[in-house]
Formats: structure tokens, C-alpha cells, sequence
């Protein structure tokens, strides 16, 4: 059976555009504080000389660094440092690591890499990595290099010089951000970059993609020398993030896998219990990813046990995407019915919210008085995008059966901003306020040449028709979207969306 599933909307042909605007999705930030199990692996490919690797602080080719000249400041940042790591939520110590060439009146010879944790980035829109790096003491024109790699497949606490890896130099690709000025091997304080990996998230292995920063540098001779005094510089990187910038669901049927007709995946995460998952039966967290599935096995209301107001299914959109504007939901609510509660008929409402706490109630009252599990449709009364809809009881409600399920859960896509242009070329005419809750006044060059004036509701009803019109009063009317369509003598129509708020 089809489970969550989004239709096309049919007057609406463009994406999905928000009005509100949302932050970067972060999916990875980890800190350099521990070697070996905080985000990042050090490997020397080339060590001649058999220097140190890796030390917390003190002479090693890699050391881990948390004074205030070794942190990028947030200015230069441009974004506050998140309070954990991500996605583990762990305690967070803002720390660098340095990369040296030299040390002590000695430089040094080894190619030295720094290489995150894999990530994967496959199951996003689009991706960025950021980072913020610094570069000082590098003198006289040497061969040593800096690069930023990236390699697929890649299996953490791997070498680099694994033969099954694949890098790609990525460095020509970044690009600088500019704050406070500073730009990529900027002598002396750190700069802030970014490069984009959209070209690489449908690759095979991007599931296990990883960025590593590579530092080749020979020995020129020691850099007090009078006759060759050139150090081979020190490299500090900090601040990886990987990130997504929340995209506009396309507007088109979705699968039962929770992928739109564009081929976006994972639009929807999985739903959860709107309270508590003690009200449910059957609510392993696999059971829950089954209502994406063609698979009846989903939580149900625990049978004889009293489910709160406000408990039923949380649906949030994924954070690579922006939030949504429903203008319908078609549900299957199957053995709704009881005779062990107050009433024998559960009531239900859609509700909607940005931040999961406050809640605005969008729909009627959905009463279900059949254990049948027909679909039905609700209009939605909203001109808003939201990040989550949840489908919850309207009061206290006890199920007298062991199978009260939502089976299914469609929702219908409108387009907030998609034809509301106050000004309609075909018919030189304008159609302001809009949005609106008092009246619409309609403005033509040629009121005789229009027939007909019609205002239909999203269930093709329409509540207002005239043949000449120069206002329409929608004070009356039930918060939403209408569809304005005005026909000519010649048999020309146009539509354009209303919103009545």
C-alpha cells in the first residue's frame, strides 16, 4: 500500500518557493581535539627523517592546537561555532590542527596528510565543505605544496597511499569567502573557504566521501643558515563543516518511497509519535520508516490504553529542504472507532508548526465514525510553508482494538508565491491586495471585455462567480488558496492564485 505520498497540485507548474528563510543544514562538524578518534586521521606518506608524527602540543609534524593565534575567529568565520559536535552531539573544545614544516632551525621533509572521518553525502540536494586555514613562516620560493583532497570510498583509519584510493585535488576549486578580507594561504591569519561538492553527491562511494588536507615539503637546509635562510612554513586548519543549503521540493506526485517525481529522495524524515512513544504498539524505529514502505506493518494506538490530545503521527521535512505549504491531506485512518471511550468516534486534526513547539491548527475536524480505512480528503486552511504537519486527536481517545493505524497519509503541494504576480499581461489588468482579508479589487483597462469572474477553492468548488467584477469580498471566507480565473468575449481564460488569510 502507498504510504506517505505528495500529488501534484494541478494549477501550479513551478517549484516550491519559501518565504521563510532557513540556516544551512549542517550534517558534520567535528573538532580536531583527539588524534585518532575526533574526526581525523594523520598519516606521514613520506618521512625520511623519521620525525614525529602526531603530538597534543610541543615539536611534531602535526600537533593539536587551542591557543586564541591558533582558532579562527568568528568573524572571520562568518557563522557562531555550534555548542556540540555534529551529528553525535558530543562536548565540543574548539581546537585547530598544525601542520608544520619546520620546527625548532630545522625544516623538515616528509609529505604529511590530515584526513577527516568519511561522510556521506549522497542523500542531499546539493553539498558545501568549509574550513578555515592559516599559513605563516613560509619563505623564499621552495617547491613545498598545500592541497585539499578528496577521495570516494574511502574507509576511515585507511593510509592515503592505500592503491585502492582515488584523490582528486580539489584546491583549485575553493573559493574564498572574503570575511574580514582574507583569502586562501593568506600569510599569517586564518581565512575562511568553502568549496562545493554538488558535482560529486551521485558519485558511487559518496557515501564515503572524505576531505584530507595534504602538506608536501623538503628539506632546503636550515632555514638560519646565512646563506639559505628559508622556512617551509606551517599550515593550520580548523572549522571542517560539511553542509547543505535547503532546497525547493519540486512539485509532482511522490512515491511511496518518499522520493518527489524530480527524483528527490528522503523529502520527509522518518515520522514519530506526536508524544509519546508508550502510546503506540508496534513502534520499533523500523516500523516507523515502514509507513515510507509498502508495508501495513505500522505503529497503531495502543489498543485499551487512553491516547492524549495531540498524540498521533509527527511528519517533519528534512532539512535539506525548505518547509512546505499543504494545501490538502488525504488520509486512511484505519479502525478509528470505539466503544470503550467517551465517544465511539475519534476525532482528528492536521496541525502545523516551524518550530515543533508551537502548534497552528490547519484543518477542520476530521471525525472517523467507520473501522474502515477509506480515504478521505481534508482541505487544509493555511497560506503558509511549514516544517512540520502532524495528523493527532483532537481529544482523549481510547482504541478498543489492537490495529488503529494511520495506513496512509497523502499531502498535496501548493506554491505560496507561484502566480501571484499583481499584474496579469494577458488581460492588462492588476489584482491586488494579495494577500488579502478583506477584499480583492480587481483593476482592467477593458472591464467590458471580460464575461466571467470566478474564485474556486482548492477542491474545485466555486464560491464566487459574477459576470463583472471590480471587488470581491473574501472576509467571509476560510483562510487559504483560491484560484481566481477570468474569462474574456473571445474565449481567452487566465488564473491566478489568491491567498485569503
Amino acid at each position: 500500500m502507498r504510504k506517505i505520498t505528495l500529488f501534484k497540485f494541478f494549477f501550479i507548474t513551478s517549484f516550491l518557493i519559501s518565504s521563510t528563510v532557513f540556516a544551512q543544514n549542517v550534517i558534520y562538524y567535528q573538532d580536531f581535539q583527539y588524534f585518532t578518534n575526533s574526526g581525523f586521521r594523520s598519516f606521514a606518506t613520506s618521512n625520511p627523517d623519521g620525525e614525529t608524527l602526531e603530538a597534543s602540543s610541543g615539536n611534531a609534524l602535526v600537533t593539536r592546537k587551542t591557543g586564541s593565534g591558533d582558532i579562527a575567529p568568528e568573524t572571520t568565520l562568518g557563522y557562531t561555532r555550534p555548542s556540540t559536535t555534529i551529528p553525535d552531539g558530543g562536548s565540543r573544545t574548539t581546537t585547530s590542527v598544525k601542520i608544520a614544516g619546520n620546527y625548532g632551525s630545522n625544516n623538515l621533509n616528509a609529505t604529511v596528510w590530515v584526513v577527516t572521518d568519511e561522510v556521506d553525502i549522497s542523500n542531499y540536494e546539493n553539498m558545501t565543505v568549509s574550513f578555515a586555514t592559516k599559513n605563516a613562516f613560509k619563505e623564499g620560493t621552495s617547491s613545498n605544496t598545500f592541497k585539499v583532497m578528496i577521495a570516494k570510498n574511502y574507509t576511515d583509519g585507511t593510509s592515503p597511499d592505500d592503491v585502492s584510493l582515488t584523490w582528486i585535488d580539489v584546491t583549485s576549486d575553493i573559493v574564498d569567502s572574503n570575511n574580514d578580507g582574507k583569502v586562501f594561504g593568506n600569510d599569517g591569519s586564518f581565512a575562511y573557504t568553502y568549496i562545493d561538492l554538488s558535482d560529486y553527491i551521485d558519485d558511487a562511494g559518496s557515501d564515503k566521501f572524505a576531505l584530507a588536507f595534504k602538506y608536501e615539503f623538503t628539506d632546503p637546509g636550515d632555514y638560519d643558515s646565512p646563506t639559505q635562510p628559508i622556512r617551509n612554513g606551517v599550515w593550520w586548519v580548523s572549522d571542517v563543516r560539511y553542509y547543505s543549503t535547503p532546497v525547493d521540493v519540486a512539485i509532482g506526485a511522490f512515491s511511496a518511497l518518499n522520493t518527489s517525481a524530480s527524483g528527490q529522495t528522503n523529502i520527509f524524515k522518518a515520522p514519530t509519535a506526536a508524544i509519546s512513544n508508550a502510546n503506540f504498539s508496534n513502534s520499533g524505529t523500523a516500523k516507523w520508516d515502514a509507513i515510507f514502505v509498502d508495508d501495513n506493518s505500522v505503529p497503531r494506538l495502543a489498543d485499551g490504553v487512553e491516547a492524549p490530545v495531540n498524540e498521533g503521527y509527527l511528519f517533519e521535512v528534512a532539512g535539506e529542504y525548505n518547509p512546505i505549504l499543504v494545501s490538502e491531506v488525504r488520509h486512511k485512518l484505519a479502525n478509528a472507532t470505539s466503544s470503550k471511550g467517551a465517544t465511539g468516534d475519534s476525532e482528528w486534526i492536521v496541525q502545523a508548526s516551524n518550530d515543533a513547539s508551537s502548534w497552528t491548527t490547519v484543518s477542520t475536524v476530521i471525525t472517523v465514525g467507520s473501522n474502515s480505512a477509506d480515504e478521505r480528503t481534508t482541505i487544509l486552511s493555511t497560506a503558509e510553508a511549514y516544517r512540520y504537519y502532524r495528523f493527532v486527536l483532537n481529544g482523549p481517545w481510547t482504541p478498543n482494538q489492537a490495529y488503529t493505524a494511520l495506513q496512509q497519509l497523502d499531502f498535496t503541494t501548493a506554491d505560496e508565491t507561484a502566480s501571484t504576480n499583481n499584474t496579469i499581461d494577458t488581460f492588462n489588468l492588476s489584482v491586488y491586495p494579495n494577500p488579502s482579508n478583506s477584499q480583492i479589487n480587481i483593476d482592467v483597462k477593458n472591464n467590458d471585455a471580460i464575461t466571467r469572474v470566478n474564485l474556486i477553492d482548492l477542491t474545485g468548488k466555486t464560491v464566487y462567480s459574477n459576470n463583472s467584477t471590480q471587488t470581491i469580498d473574501v472576509s467571509n471566507y476560510a483562510k487559504g488558496i483560491y484560484i481566481l480565473q477570468i474569462s474574456t468575449k473571445i474565449g481567452e481564460s487566465s488564473s491566478t492564485k489568491i491567498v485569503v488569510k
